[in-house]
């Protein structure tokens, strides 16, 4: 366009933004010449970033983006090569055999995968809780597994019982001393009764102790699977 020393300006600016925060500038109307051009120009670059085509934005800045406005995005590598169209990728870690190292409580964690995309399931590390060859012989409440201690609670994945004595007994399992009794079973002499929990689980009160109860005198061996969970 041609300048001539009594061409007339107008200028409309918004936000002027420098790597210290933000800049208001209110021009309406700037009369200049060819000279005055040259130092508002320089005035006002002197006030942008140095780049901007890739800026980094610190955590704490808010951003702003209109809903026609588009944000270039470069993502990340894919098997050596960048993904068509840079998108922004959902994907898991490519890992040997080697555990990552374990996180704090409430961290976000990368869901893990082996070197060919084929996501990887840990089963949990059960815990075994077992009578040992000493029956409970009498109508009672035994408490299997002690409360886990504040901000803990057992996960049951699997219960068994066993009655090697005459008497038939009934036997049902207990959220703590006062619980309702529940995966009950009747147990005459060498009767047993499995309950497999899994996949579900069954998920005790926060601190609460896992109670067998047995309703008659006999003689009733049991095991239990479990593990600790983080409340």
């Amino acid at each position: 366009m041609a300048v001539t020393p009594e061409t007339k300006l107008e200028f409309l600016v918004k936000e002027v933004v420098d790597a210290l925060g933000t800049l208001n500038v209110d021009i309406d109307t700037v009369n200049v010449n060819t000279d005055g051009i040259e130092t508002l120009l320089t005035a006002i670059s002197g006030k942008l970033p140095a780049s901007l085509g890739a800026k980094t934005i610190a955590a704490a800045m808010a951003v702003s983006i209109a809903s026609d406005q588009n944000v270039p995005v470069v993502g990340p590598t894919a098997h050596d090569a960048a993904a068509t169209a840079n998108p922004l990728l959902i994907a898991a870690v490519g890992r040997t055999q080697a555990l990552p190292t374990a996180t704090t409580a409430n961290d976000v964690t990368y869901l893990n995968c082996d070197r060919h995309g084929r996501l990887r399931i840990t089963g949990p590390s059960f815990l075994i809780a077992s009578s040992d060859n000493t029956p409970i012989t009498t109508a009672t409440d035994t408490t299997v597994l002690a409360a886990p201690g504040a901000g803990n609670h057992y996960r049951i994945y699997y219960i068994h019982t066993s009655n090697s004595n005459s008497a038939t007994v009934d036997t049902s399992w207990r959220d703590g001393a006062s619980g309702a009794r529940v995966h009950r079973a009747t147990l005459p002499q060498y009767a047993q009764m499995g309950h497999n929990i899994k996949p579900g689980a069954w998920d005790l009160t926060s601190n609460t102790a896992l109670v067998l109860n047995t309703n008659a005198a006999a003689s009733v061996h049991y095991t239990v699977e479990y593990e600790i969970i983080a409340d």
